[in-house]
């Protein structure tokens, strides 16, 4: 039976803080962090690790699931037009008596509910999703303003240059060359802006799409892409797709005075 063929969705909830303590002062260094793989940070499953699987369209329980805390990491220029991206991940331990499966060497391999071809793989599944810090202006406009102003602009001579064509009846002459001229040249500018339109709107999302933090120093993209690590034969590493995640910010408890 393949995974996921019945349609259903699996649903893990859980907490976690994000440390500035460094990883790795004793443990290998993460490559899904990258290539030179630099120290990344602490990320702390809270609620003593546990998580809550919870119910699906034939699963009507909610389970406990075991996290051990990971790390995690901001990668500059590694998502779509140079943006910024957050890389993470958490270690999947156990479920609830009846609901892990084992492999080889009593190894748990995946945690899910049972009878279910949705599951996830036990050991590190890794995130990611953008990465925005927050900018202030001083009520300057943004890059993404600015250019949509000059595009509206040349749009304007555009169509300014359209009407003077239609009133010129005349079936040849100078002016109708230079504005030929002219039409082919605004309609060049306007194709550039609106592929820097488009790079701007990717490098400075709508807030709809983000999540900030609580005291709206950065923002994250409200769903990001989840993954796994499947090694195949002759050790070579593939990341598969499990699904996707989305983010709320909450208070931090432990820090507040």
């Amino acid at each position: 039976e393949e995974w996921g063929q019945s349609g259903e969705r699996l649903k893990l909830t859980f907490e976690v803080e994000f440390c500035h303590d460094s990883l790795y002062l004793d443990q290998p260094k993460e490559e899904f962090f990258g290539i030179p793989m630099s120290i990344g940070r602490l990320l702390k499953v809270r609620n003593n690790g546990l998580a809550v699987l919870g119910p699906t369209s034939t699963h009507m329980n909610s389970k406990q699931v075991r996290l051990r805390s990971g790390g995690w990491k901001v990668c500059p220029e590694e998502g779509p037009a140079g943006t910024t991206i957050l890389k993470w991940y958490v270690e999947v331990l156990n479920a609830g008596d009846g609901d892990i499966q084992w492999g080889q060497d009593n190894e748990i391999s995946k945690v899910g509910h049972r009878g279910s071809d949705v599951y996830l793989p036990a050991g590190r599944i890794y995130g990611t999703c953008g990465y925005f810090p927050s900018t202030s202006r001083g009520g300057t406009s943004t890059p993404k303003q600015i250019l949509n102003q000059q595009r509206d602009q040349v749009y304007s001579q555009y169509d300014d240059l359209q009407v003077e064509m239609e009133q010129d009846t005349r079936l040849i002459s100078w002016d109708k060359v230079r504005n030929i001229q002219k039409k082919k040249a605004l309609e060049s500018k306007i194709d550039s802006l609106t592929q820097e339109v488009n790079k701007a709107m990717i490098q400075e999302p709508d807030t709809s799409i983000l999540r900030s933090s609580k005291d709206g120093t950065v923002s994250l993209t409200k769903e990001g892409g989840l993954c796994c690590k499947v090694y195949k034969r002759g050790g070579y590493l593939e990341y598969h797709i499990l699904g996707s995640f989305g983010l709320v910010a909450i208070e931090n408890d432990d820090a507040k005075e």
